[in-house]
């Protein structure tokens, strides 16, 4: 309660009163009422210095703390620059009421129980909003500060060989289906040759013409647009694939009932944050992570300097969709609603957007994160034994198909002149 008015028995005959200042020390106050005196003013506009007891996770991109060369620690991050801004916004300071260490990060755990026993405020870390969580009296959840989904960072789908192409386009139906109607209309303008028109004739060197111009597509599609591997779109693919999807064990519980149950066995858990911010940070395609879409704008900002894409965010598979992101902090926090109104006038301002957009510099420039093309250059290269043997194959089976249709041909033409001749 930032206003308390207590009046004695005597007031209306003294006209005094008491009231308290709480930034940015408590003081009892002994007034005499005016009528221009203010009994509720508004004290949290102004703190006058009053700290903020806060803590960093320690989370990338969110808050970033390293080791500088003269040995003290920095903070550097979005959620920390918004921690900062805050601060000054309403005349206060930020007090952190335990040591830091860079390559310590704390669990959502560890950062209720700092906001259950009181040691902090607001907890400079971005959660997204749990409804288990939120039914506890002893902290809350702030307003949202970002809204996004909670889900799967898969690689690109490779692009398949020449053979696995080839391969395709003969398993294709519609490649068949295609051919058979060219050779239906083929025989059928071959038995009209007897009319002896030039217009039948012009039809068979089109219909040439065409199939030359279909094998030609397919091949400049090949080279232009290279096939991929089939797109992973449910939890099923993964696991026919094979491809393991590293998370953190402390968030497998909050994980679908049916995604833990049917296909733990595709998971890889960490319990230190650190490791799969390794894996991760890296772009190591050999496996798929969970990341928030928060998160994921840090990668897709690193992308941009790749050739092609590593991974893609993957929206089909989710842990959690349209997820409420927001700053953990004490039941009943005094700062509630200025950082509600502070959150609103920021996103108008486009700043909380820009600050994660940095994010990834920031990362760089605290080596925290690789910088450059990771990508892998497609160099040209020669055609393979392998690949000539599987031309050669096709060409051989081709021959040995027209073979065949010619021999048919023969024996029912020497088969119907007999015929004739008994």
């Amino acid at each position: 309660m930032p206003n308390v008015v207590l009046l004695s028995w005597t007031f209306f005959n003294s006209a005094t009163l008491y009231s308290y200042e709480m930034f940015p020390e408590f003081n009892v106050q002994k007034l005499v009422y005016q009528a221009y005196l203010t009994l509720f003013p508004y004290k949290l506009g102004n703190l006058k210095g009053h700290p903020i007891r806060t803590v960093p996770d320690n989370s990338e991109p969110h808050t970033i703390v390293r080791k500088t060369l003269n040995g003290s620690i920095s903070i550097d991050g979005p959620v920390w620059q918004f921690m900062i801004e805050f601060a000054k916004h309403i005349n206060a300071t930020l007090q952190l009421p335990i040591e830091l260490h860079p390559e310590r990060s704390f669990k959502l755990v560890q950062i209720l129980d700092l906001v259950r026993n009181q040691t902090v405020d607001i907890a400079a870390s971005l959660r997204p909003y749990s409804v288990n969580v939120q039914r506890s009296s002893t902290h809350i959840y702030g307003s949202p500060m970002m809204v996004g989904n909670w889900c799967m960072m898969l690689p690109t789908e490779r692009v398949i060989g020449s053979h696995e192409a080839l391969t395709r386009l003969m398993k294709s139906p519609w490649t068949w289906l295609i051919l058979l109607l060219f050779y239906s209309v083929h025989r059928i303008l071959a038995q009209k040759t007897r009319l002896r028109s030039s217009l039948i004739h012009l039809i068979k060197l089109l219909i040439n013409l065409a199939l030359i111009c279909f094998l030609q597509a397919q091949l400049s599609a090949y080279f232009i647009g290279p096939q991929k591997v089939n797109h992973i779109s449910n939890m099923q693919q993964i696991e026919e694939s094979g491809l393991k999807i590293r998370g953190m064990r402390g968030e497998f519980m909050e994980y679908p009932i049916d995604m833990r149950s049917r296909y733990a066995s595709s998971f890889l858990l960490h319990d230190i944050f650190f490791e799969l911010a390794q894996y991760r940070n890296s772009f190591n395609t050999s496996y798929g992570y969970t990341v928030t879409s928060v998160k994921w704008q840090l990668y897709k900002e690193a992308q941009r300097h790749f050739r092609r894409p590593l991974f893609r965010y993957s929206e089909e598979i989710c842990v959690q969709k349209l997820s409420l992101f927001s700053l953990i902090q004490q039941s009943n926090c005094i700062y509630c609603y200025r950082s509600t109104i502070f959150i609103l006038r920021m996103h108008e301002a486009g700043l909380i957007r820009m600050w994660y957009r940095r994010s990834y510099y920031v990362m760089v420039t605290a080596g925290r994160f690789p910088i450059g093309d990771l990508s892998t250059v497609h160099r040209a290269q020669p055609i393979r034994w392998t690949e000539w043997q599987y031309v050669v194959l096709l060409h051989g089976v081709g021959l040995l198909f027209s073979v065949v249709v010619f021999v048919i041909e023969l024996t029912v033409h020497y088969a119907n002149v007999c015929l004739n001749n008994l």
